[in-house]
C-alpha cells in the first residue's frame, strides 16, 4: 500500500510512483491502466470538504489520456471517478456548494486509488471504510489536512507527517516518510 500525503499539483507524481497493495501485484510495477476500462478512483467527501482539494486532483485525473487505448475520449481515459460519503443526500463543501456523493461508504465500488481531501467530516464510517481500502486499494492519498483523516484512522506511523497549508503556502522540497504500509510523501 502507497500513502501520499500530496497537495493538488503533485498528485500525476504520487501515481507516477504507486507501488502496489497487500502483495496482489509484484512492488516493482506501477499502476497501469488495464486495456479496457478504467481504474477506479474514488474520492472522500463529507461536509466541510475543501473544494480545490477534491476538485483539482479530480481534474488532474479526468485529463488523463492514453492514447493508445482507442480512437473515443471515453475509452482514452484509464480512470473511474467517484465521490463516496455516509451518504447520498447533499453534503455542503467550502462556500456553501452542494455535492450529491455518488456512492456511499456502504456500496462504493472497490476503488484502487482513494483521494482524501482536506475536510471537516470524519465519522466512524468513513474512517473504517478508509482502514478496509487502505488494505485493498493501490493507493490512497491526501490533500492537504486531508492527511489527519488518514491519521485519525489509524493508517500513518508515529513518524512526522506534515501537510504543505499548515508550513508555508509553497513547499519547498519533498522527502519520503514511511507509512504503516509504505511510503509517504512529505511537503516542505
Amino acid at each position: 500500500m502507497q500513502f501520499s500525503i500530496v497537495g493538488s499539483w503533485i498528485v500525476a507524481g504520487a501515481l507516477a510512483m504507486a507501488s502496489p497493495a497487500s502483495g496482489r501485484r509484484d512492488p516493482r510495477t506501477r499502476l497501469a491502466p488495464p486495456e479496457r476500462g478504467h481504474i477506479p478512483v474514488a474520492f472522500v467527501v463529507t461536509d466541510g470538504a475543501v473544494m480545490i482539494d477534491f476538485a483539482g486532483p479530480w481534474e488532474v485525473f479526468q485529463d488523463v489520456h492514453v492514447e493508445s487505448r482507442g480512437t473515443t475520449m471515453e475509452a482514452k481515459m484509464p480512470f473511474g471517478l467517484y465521490t463516496v460519503s455516509d451518504t447520498r443526500k447533499p453534503i455542503r463543501i467550502s462556500g456553501g456548494m452542494q455535492v450529491v456523493p455518488d456512492h456511499t461508504f456502504d456500496d462504493a465500488p472497490p476503488p484502487r486509488v482513494v483521494v482524501v481531501p482536506a475536510q471537516s467530516g470524519a465519522s466512524p464510517k468513513m474512517l473504517a471504510w478508509l482502514r478496509k481500502m487502505a488494505a485493498q486499494s493501490d493507493v490512497v492519498m491526501s490533500v492537504c489536512t486531508g492527511a489527519f483523516k488518514l491519521g485519525a484512522a489509524g493508517l500513518l506511523d508515529e513518524e512526522s507527517h506534515d501537510t504543505p497549508r499548515l508550513l508555508r503556502p509553497v513547499p519547498a522540497r519533498i522527502s519520503a516518510r514511511r507509512g504503516k504500509e509504505g511510503h509517504a510523501l512529505r511537503a516542505e
